[in-house]
C-alpha cells in the first residue's frame, strides 16, 4: 500500500497531501498492542517527523482555504482541491528548472481531475478519479514528469522480475 501512496503522491498534489496527513496520524497514533493477535504486526516508522510533514501541509491548506472561499457557492470541494494544488506547487513553480516541470505536470493532472468532476455531474468523485487517471496518462508522455519517471521505474522493475 505504501508503494501506491508514493506513486499517487508523486503524480497528484492532493494525493501527496493525503499521504502526509496519513503519515502524521500514523506517527501520532499509539503503538500497536503486544497481544497474541498482533504479534506479527510491526510498527511502521514514519518517513519524516510529524512537525516537518505538518509544515509541508501549510501552503496547500492555505491555498485550499482560498480556493474554497472563492468557489464557496458553486463548487467548494473542487475549489479546495484546485487551491490546494496551486498552494502545494507554488514554491516549486518559483524555484524553476526540473522542479517547475514536475509542478506543472502535477497541476495538469489535478486540473484534469477537476475537469473530470465537472464533466461528470452525476458522479463527480468518479469523474475526478477518471480525470486524474487521464491526466496521469497524458503527463506520462512528458519526459521527466513524475508519471514518466514512475513508468520508467515500473519498466525497470518488470525487466528485473522477468529477466528480459
Amino acid at each position: 500500500m505504501e508503494r501506491y501512496a508514493k506513486v499517487l503522491g508523486s503524480v497528484s498534489p492532493s494525493a501527496a497531501g493525503a499521504k502526509r496527513v496519513a503519515d502524521i496520524v500514523a506517527a501520532l497514533a499509539p503503538p500497536p498492542s503486544t497481544s497474541a493477535s498482533s504479534v506479527a504486526m510491526t510498527p511502521v516508522k514514519p518517513t519524516e517527523s510529524p512537525a516537518s510533514a505538518a509544515v509541508k501541509l501549510v501552503p496547500g491548506l492555505i491555498g485550499g482555504a482560498v480556493g474554497y472561499s472563492m468557489f464557496r457557492r458553486s463548487h467548494p470541494v473542487l475549489g479546495f482541491l484546485g487551491g490546494h494544488a496551486l498552494g502545494s506547487a507554488a514554491f516549486s513553480l518559483y524555484k524553476g528548472g526540473e522542479e517547475r516541470k514536475r509542478a506543472l505536470c502535477q497541476l495538469g493532472v489535478e486540473a484534469a481531475g477537476i475537469g473530470g468532476a465537472l464533466m461528470w455531474k452525476q458522479h463527480p468523485v468518479l469523474g475526478w478519479v477518471a480525470g486524474i487517471a487521464a491526466g496521469t496518462v497524458a503527463s506520462s508522455f512528458v519526459p521527466g514528469s513524475p508519471a514518466c519517471n514512475e513508468l520508467v521505474g515500473l519498466k525497470t522493475w518488470l525487466k528485473k522480475k522477468t529477466g528480459r
